[in-house]
Order: structure tokens, then sequence, then C-alpha cells
């Protein structure tokens, strides 16, 4: 399996712990008596822009890695042109 696919699992496995969590947040919030905007749109938003940060940082891993990879390559074969 390659780095890229893992970091997708990842993504895949920690995305619905992101979603359970801004569930209990929003329950939590609903039992303490505060307003619809705060229970119902805070725990959304906190959960979106969560999720938005760690796809972005698993994304530039992935990128990162592969243009690692690319850089390797190519050096590669320009040792063997010489």
């Amino acid at each position: 399996m390659n780095h890229q696919m893992k970091l997708l699992y990842t993504l895949i496995a920690v995305i619905p712990l992101v979603v359970a969590g801004t569930g209990l947040a929003a329950f939590l919030l609903l039992r303490a008596g505060y307003g619809p905007l705060v229970w119902g749109v805070l725990p959304f938003l906190v959960m979106l822009a969560l999720a938005g940060v760690i796809g972005a940082i698993l994304g530039r891993a992935a990128t990162n890695r592969r243009n690692r990879d690319a850089d390797a390559s190519s050096q590669s074969r320009t040792d063997d042109d010489v």
C-alpha cells in the first residue's frame, strides 16, 4: 500500500470521529440550554473547519511525498545519463 492510500484511509477513519464529536458537542450544548444558533450552527462550522484542516494537512503530506519521489526518480535518471 502506497503512502497516498494510507493518508486517504486515515482521512476516511478520522472524519467520522469528527462528525461523532460534533454530534456529541451539539447534544451537550443543547442540554446545557444554549440557543439553536449555538448548538445547531457552531458545532457544524467547527466540524467543517476541522475537516478542512485535516484534509489540507493530509493532502499536503501526500503531495510532498509524491514530489519528493518524483524528484528522486528524475535525479536517478539524470545520474544514469552521465
